[in-house]
């Protein structure tokens, strides 16, 4: 798993590896690796750059089914994949869900929001 958790940050410095992360997170769970919160910010992290909003609402949604609650990180890079994909209502509607769970935010996501 700590292994994953290092590809998976190496990743989202690329470009292109938003994909990549989401196979690979499938991967682990095909493999029966238990899926952490590190795993899930990391694969989060990789749409930002790549803007791949749709890919991190749906990695969020996934956390939820997992029963790992999303953490400020987990926001933070979800709005601002929202935000790089011009998303802006999408973002203040994550935003408005953080305040609604008791998520508190960060300087990030008062920037992206």
């Amino acid at each position: 798993p700590d292994l994953a958790v290092h590809a998976l940050r190496s990743l989202s410095k690329k470009h292109s590896a938003a994909t990549f992360a989401s196979r690979l997170l499938q991967y682990m769970h095909e493999k029966g690796v238990r899926v952490n919160l590190k795993h899930m910010n990391a694969a989060i992290a990789s749409c930002i750059r790549s803007g791949k909003w749709q890919l991190a609402l749906g990695h969020l949604r996934e956390m939820t089914l997992l029963h790992i609650p999303p953490s400020a990180i987990s926001c933070s890079a979800a709005i601002s994949s929202c935000q790089r994909g011009q998303q802006w209502r999408m973002a203040l509607d994550l935003f408005k869900e953080m305040q609604t769970r008791h998520i508190e935010a960060d300087n990030v996501c008062f920037n992206a929001a």
